[in-house]
């Protein structure tokens, strides 16, 4: 008896492609995996994926779609999170536990051959998808898009708001230390924190206060699934495991999912490492292109020079070369950290048949 799994990423775009590279690797794991967006994005997809182009023609690959509760012209973007969000836990709490409860009764929709639904992996900051599904009796789980010292200095936002290190004041010094994020007090700044954090006014912001509560109902979910590796953020992973202790370490996905591809093709390991570390160079072009829209230019160029010449260049260098090497190894067929946890969370789903 096959095993049926539901996916359900936060509409924007570093999410739905962060969750589509899951999805894909629990397909290719055996699963039948059912991939939900809203009906805005599945247009954007089916118009723009490469994925979605190979994916859709799987036998146990299928994509569906229920409203964001947002007017078509509405833009949906990073800068309207809270629009977002309070649209989709308010207008499309029905559509979606209708589309659970329909696929929980095995070949619901008239496709022979699917089972009924084993379980959720739902965005870590829509909890109320979670909730939902355990309302109707499918267990469920929370993938998490950000980095593990993310997670853990967002459950510790009551703590910040608490002694006052939240929010900063209007003339604020970001190079501040900040002490009550328990293993980051030597190295953590005001700066380090999310955006969100910085942009805050008072301690009833509404994300900070949406990224918090979202944050701390990681304990409800079943587990934790996380886009690191165990050798990349040991501390964090220790205070987060604190709160939730079964957390799967599944990254880097992309290369997981090329490390997959590469067992049944039989592709060369170099050409993995390879990849990674071409990988880790556009993503660093990609930060100094946006750096270098921000203002003042010249400092932005100044500090990005003395980043790439002498011997910062090197110190840079030789620790991409390493963080590389560290991410290859944990996605290594033979005994790679990454690699075992995916296993172990295959596992734990296939556990869950009802």
């Amino acid at each position: 008896m096959a095993d049926h799994v539901l996916v359900f990423p936060f509409p924007l775009q570093g999410h739905v492609n962060s969750m589509l590279k899951l999805a894909e690797l629990l397909s290719l794991a055996g699963l039948h995996v059912t991939f939900l967006n809203t009906d805005h994005n599945l247009g954007l997809l089916a118009q723009h994926s490469v994925a979605y182009a190979r994916l859709v023609r799987s036998p146990r690959f299928r994509f569906r779609s229920i409203p964001d509760g947002l007017e078509d012209e509405r833009p949906r973007s990073a800068s309207r999170l809270l629009d977002l969000a309070e649209s989709l836990q308010t207008r499309s709490v029905g559509p979606y536990k209708d589309l659970l409860l329909n696929l929980q009764r095995r070949d619901g929709e008239g496709h022979g051959g699917w089972p009924a639904l084993t379980c959720v992996i739902a965005d870590g900051i829509m909890t109320f998808a979670v909730d939902i599904a355990s309302e109707v009796g499918v267990p469920a789980m929370f993938f998490r898009t950000v980095s593990a010292c993310s997670i853990w200095s967002y459950l510790c936002i009551p703590e910040l708001l608490r002694t006052g290190e939240l929010p900063f004041p209007d003339d604020a010094d970001l190079d501040v230390p900040i002490r009550n994020v328990p293993g980051m007090n030597g190295f953590l700044r005001r700066r380090d924190l999310s955006i969100f954090c910085r942009n805050a006014k008072d301690s009833n912001d509404p994300i900070l206060r949406l990224l918090s509560t979202a944050t701390a109902g990681s304990v409800r979910a079943r587990a934790l699934i996380l886009n690191t590796f165990e050798s990349l953020e040991p501390c964090a992973l220790e205070h987060i495991r604190s709160r939730c202790p079964v957390t799967y370490c599944i990254g880097p996905l992309h290369a997981l999912l090329r490390t997959y591809y590469r067992s049944t093709s039989g592709s060369d390991a170099e050409e993995v490492r390879s990849t990674a570390s071409a990988s880790l160079w556009q993503e660093d072009r990609s930060c100094i292109s946006w750096l270098d829209a921000q203002p003042g230019r010249d400092i932005v160029e100044k500090m990005v020079r003395e980043m790439m010449e002498g011997n910062r260049a090197e110190e840079l260098r030789t620790s991409a070369a390493m963080m590389a090497e560290m991410a290859t190894d944990s996605v290594s067929s033979t005994g790679g950290s990454s690699f075992l946890e995916f296993e172990k969370l295959i596992q734990d789903i296939r556990s869950l048949r009802p």
